[in-house]
């Protein structure tokens, strides 16, 4: 008999679900996330979705669950999930298996994005990589001999927040502030539209509130105040890059979110400043990969994770 595994992928806007079999995924379905009427209603849906799911495929072993928040890998609380209202230590994996008695796993989005690209993506063919994505805010996971590595409390990866630019110390405030001078702050959306004012960006409409895209379209134009902050920004990010991988030992990188679909400009100011700052050993084959997946990276990534950890248990390893 078959063997199938449940993604599901919890979002601020949408939740999407979908079954695995043999390392195929049927097509994911979606429903609107109730984020606004807290934890419990939100529990409450995934619940539903997962006894639809088990009537669907009786054969269903475990399901991986990614939440947009930090997953305490020793409670399994989610500590916080920004995007979703209320959520601060929410013990989501032990009232849905109280509620469905099936083997379930939660882990933040990025790391089960990172599944995804490590099982069917872009980083299938590597055992060590690090995962980043770029989108609102800059996320990252880490893969070391083909595994997850989550640390002590579920922030291993973070490499938004590591610091780039040390004499930065506040917002302009005079007071210190913890996310000051990171990378973050420099190639998350913000960031980068921070900058193109800086620079005296105009779109092509020359409307106030622009967004990214309309960056990257005036970079593929020829705009050049557009490719220089895509530039500036790129070399920021390959900078991060480098401190990151020197860190870790690892030469190759898988870049996801958004923010990876600009103009090619930011990407390859990002290589230039990655092979330049980081360790030669590093350098040599220091290489950044687009990610295949999109939007679909999260409800994937999920599936995979329920089929490496309920193998995992399965296996006596765990």
């Amino acid at each position: 008999m078959a063997i199938s595994y449940a993604g599901i992928d919890i979002g601020g806007t949408s939740i999407k679900y979908t079954i695995m079999r043999d390392g195929r995924t049927a097509e994911s379905r979606a429903v609107p996330t109730r984020a606004a009427e807290g934890p419990a209603a939100v529990t409450a849906q995934v619940t539903d979705i997962i006894r639809a799911l088990r009537a669907e495929a009786p054969d269903l072993r475990a399901v991986g669950i990614g939440v947009p928040g930090v997953v305490d890998p020793t409670t399994d609380l989610i500590v916080q999930a920004p995007n979703l209202s209320g959520w601060t230590d929410v013990p989501l994996k032990r009232d849905l298996q109280a509620a469905v008695d099936i083997p379930i796993f939660v882990e933040n989005d990025a790391n089960v994005a990172a599944l995804a690209e490590l099982h069917a993506g872009a980083g299938s063919d590597l055992r060590n990589m690090l995962y980043v994505t770029l989108g609102t805010g800059v996320g990252a996971a880490i893969i070391l001999d083909k595994k997850l590595i989550t640390g002590d409390r579920g922030g291993t990866g973070e490499i938004g927040y590591t610091i780039v630019r040390a004499d930065v110390e506040s917002a302009g405030d005079g007071r210190p502030r913890w996310r000051a001078g990171t990378l973050e702050e420099y190639t998350g959306r913000r960031g980068i539209l921070d900058r193109a004012r800086a620079l005296g960006f105009r779109s092509a409409d020359n409307k106030a509130d622009y967004d990214v895209r309309d960056i990257s379209i005036a970079a593929a134009a020829g705009d050049e105040i557009a490719l220089r902050c895509l530039r500036e920004v790129g070399a920021v990010l390959g900078v991060g890059l480098a401190g990151a991988m020197n860190l870790l030992g690892i030469s190759r990188a898988v870049i996801g979110g958004g923010i990876s679909q600009v103009h090619g400009a930011l990407l390859e100011a990002a290589r230039t400043a990655l092979r330049t700052r980081a360790l030669p050993s590093i350098a040599r084959e220091a290489e950044l990969r687009i990610a295949a997946f999109g939007a679909a990276a999260g409800v994937l990534g999920a599936a995979w994770l329920a089929h490496d950890r309920k193998c995992e248990i399965s296996s006596g390893s765990q």
